[in-house]
């Protein structure tokens, strides 16, 4: 008796671990929709203001990110778009465009940043400063 029971239990804990094999090996070759986070940093320079694209993946994959900059004050207008594409890691951050603009008292500035993969859009930031 003692070793039927034993024997049982040897196949349910086999059968069992064949299963989990397959479901981790599932798991595994599955595709993860494409996630990631769009950030946008500013910070002071000496002529004005850094602007700073970002990206942080939050599943692997390659990612096309576009930033629109709009200034205006008395100066002027001042438009520009950088765009790229990163191929990124689970986890890793990567940047998309660094740029310098001069920022006075009155200026407005419009930052967007759009990040996609394929034919979706994955995230998008936006930064406003009047």
């Amino acid at each position: 008796m003692a070793n039927v029971r034993f024997l049982r239990g040897l196949s349910i804990s086999l059968a069992m671990a064949g299963a989990m094999s397959a479901a981790m090996a599932s798991a595994q070759t599955r595709q993860e929709p494409p996630a990631a986070v769009a950030s946008i940093g500013v910070s002071r320079s000496s002529s004005g203001l850094l602007l700073r694209g970002g990206v942080l993946a939050l599943t692997s994959g390659t990612y096309k990110a576009q930033m629109d900059i709009d200034r205006t004050g008395a100066g002027g207008t001042m438009k520009t778009r950088q765009q790229g594409v990163l191929v990124l890691k689970a986890g890793q951050s990567g940047t998309i465009a660094t740029v310098g603009v001069s920022f006075h008292p009155g200026d407005a500035l419009d930052i967007r940043l759009v990040v996609e993969s394929g034919d979706h859009n994955v995230s998008q930031a936006r930064v406003t400063l009047n």
